[in-house]
Order: C-alpha cells, then sequence, then structure tokens
C-alpha cells in the first residue's frame, strides 16, 4: 500500500508502507514537519510495512529532531514497524524514542 501522510492536530501521521519507494516522500514532509514543530509527534499506528531505507529515515529523523533540540516522540509504532527494526537489530525504546543498535 502507498504510504499516506497527513497532520493530524500537531502529530504527523504516516499510513501504508514505508519503504524505499516512499522514503523521498516521507523525508521531504518529515523534514518540513520537524521545521515547524518544537514538539514533534510521529504516529506509525497504521505503518503497514517498513524496510531498510524506512528504517533508515527514522534513525535519520530522530537524530535530525534531536540535533535541532527538538526530540521527535512516537504516538505509536505499528508491529510492522518494530518488525522491521528488530530484523535489522534496531529497537526503538519508548522510553526516549531514540532508535539504537541493540547489543
Amino acid at each position: 500500500m502507498k504510504l499516506s501522510i497527513s497532520k493530524q492536530g500537531s502529530h504527523l501521521h504516516w499510513s501504508g508502507t514505508l519503504d524505499i519507494y516512499a522514503a523521498g516522500e516521507a523525508r521531504e514532509s518529515l523534514l518540513a514537519y520537524l521545521a515547524e514543530e518544537a514538539q514533534p509527534v510521529l504516529n506509525l499506528a497504521e505503518v503497514d510495512g517498513c524496510d531498510a531505507a524506512g528504517a533508515q529515515l527514522l534513525c535519520a529523523a530522530v537524530k535530525t529532531a534531536a540535533l535541532a533540540g527538538h526530540p521527535l516522540t512516537f504516538a505509536a509504532v505499528s508491529p510492522a514497524v518494530l518488525e522491521g527494526l528488530t530484523g535489522l537489530g534496531l529497537a526503538l525504546p519508548s522510553a526516549d524514542a531514540t532508535l539504537l543498535s541493540r547489543p
């Protein structure tokens, strides 16, 4: 399913597949969103797939937001995103929403 991007209140909401085909569009929407939001929140509850490109985008988003002094938090993360991250040896701790390599 094609990635759908919408802003719901102050949250950025993605649904569909976060893959290499959607990464460019997702990146552009995310960069614009991060530039305007002091407390960015990303909702991934309806993302039904996440490949390495999607995971890379999430890692970069967390880092970009942190460097700007506005840590990115996640309202919800779908099982598909968690599975994609886990398959790459990554984790998304809920406490601070930082992507870290697993030990």
